[in-house]
């Protein structure tokens, strides 16, 4: 089927921003939005929200956002519409994220102002509102607003399908041979997945980590479309020592361990009390399904569990990670972008918080970057 023809079956187009298609499990509707109740016979509603939300009231803001986006009682101002949903958004309020999104896209003039519609509508996706997965799935398809990027847009629509998003799951059948055309694989999703679920199991983020003899002959590799990241990217950002520690040892590498996977970087970090500590960064593209909810799932699958060792989970740089001990060492293991694996490993010594704090110090989103990057390979594999 053509991408024209999907036009036309498309549930939630990009012309019309048609939120919350029919059925039960779709996301959140966004609610029809009413001025306040005045507090006298006088009382101006808009007024009355508008100094609501000077007070932080984020549900004010976004109401107030709705009045300036349909001209309500104030004039009609896309540009205040977006600043009042943002600020919502800003601070919780998740409707403010998918409205502020959607318009930003839709009314934006410039590139800065879409970029960030594309945050917006990437929050409120992995915050419940599974229409806009697939509303981002659109855009990334056919370049709205976005870099044309099937990979991308196919892995928002296996997430909304995978949580329950029935209208997600019909789109994606559709769309199947047309990506498969591209080089690009879609797993089945399971439709019948509680709604509730974030994430998939670690198996089926990464089935080619559990099922090593899938890839025995290399004809299996995930994501053989994907282009690599160049080492280098992954080195640079780890090169850069926290204070008290210099660097001793810098090289890259292909990660051997499990058959041949992406680029991989290592650095080893010295203090003035000669403990060393050793950072890994592994492109894992070859091994995982790159969908959303990957890196969750594989460090709550981590350590390998026939390590009978207690963990404590944490967040580095708003990436999910755990550390762990295991005989002389302890290890931090975090997942960027749901593609990179990185690990510091040092003596069993360092306490959580220690190893916690120069994670930390690392300046991860320059990692983020080249593994969030999911663009087409020039080489054909």
């Amino acid at each position: 089927m053509s991408w024209f023809l999907l036009q036309s079956v498309l549930l939630l187009t990009m012309a019309g921003w048609v939120g919350g298609c029919g059925g039960e499990q779709t996301s959140p509707a966004e609610p029809v939005v009413a001025a306040p109740a005045p507090e006298t016979e006088h009382a101006d509603p808009v007024e009355s929200t508008t100094d609501a939300c000077e007070d932080q009231d984020l549900t004010a803001c976004y109401r107030l956002g709705n009045a300036h986006e349909a001209g309500v009682g104030v004039p009609q101002d896309h540009a205040a519409a977006i600043d009042l949903y943002g600020r919502a958004c800003e601070g919780g309020y998740v409707l403010g994220c998918r409205a502020a999104g959607l318009l930003s896209v839709k009314e934006g003039n410039d590139t800065a102002t879409v970029e960030q519609g594309v945050v917006w509508l990437d929050r409120a996706c992995n915050d419940g509102f599974l229409d806009v997965c697939a509303i981002m799935t659109d855009m990334y398809l056919k370049g709205i607003g976005v870099a044309r990027q099937p990979a991308t847009g196919a892995q928002y629509l296996v997430y909304a399908c995978s949580n329950g998003y029935r209208e997600g799951c019909l789109y994606l059948d559709w769309i199947r041979d047309d990506l498969e055309r591209e080089g690009i694989q879609i797993f089945d999703a399971d439709p019948s997945t509680d709604a509730s679920t974030q994430q998939p199991t670690a198996e089926q983020a990464c089935p080619l980590l559990f099922h090593v003899g899938l890839r025995s002959d290399g004809s299996h590799d995930l994501n053989a479309h994907v282009r690599e990241i160049p080492p280098l990217q992954l080195l640079d950002p780890v090169s850069e020592t926290p204070a008290g520690w210099r660097l001793t040892e810098r090289r890259t590498a292909r990660d051997g361990v499990a058959g041949k996977r992406g680029s991989a970087a290592e650095v080893q970090w010295t203090d003035d009390q000669g403990q060393q500590l050793r950072v890994r960064v592994t492109d894992m593209f070859r091994e995982c399904t790159l969908q959303k909810g990957t890196g969750r799932a594989l460090v709550a699958k981590s350590p390998d569990q026939h390590l009978m060792v207690e963990r404590e989970s944490l967040m580095v740089a708003n990436w999910p990670a755990v550390t762990w001990v295991d005989g002389d060492e302890r290890h931090l293991r975090l997942w960027i972008a749901d593609r990179c694996r990185a690990e510091l490993t040092g003596p069993s010594t360092l306490a959580a918080s220690d190893v916690s704090a120069l994670a930390v110090g690392v300046d991860w989103s320059r990692v983020a970057e080249p593994c969030a990057n999911l663009e087409a390979s020039e080489v054909v594999r």
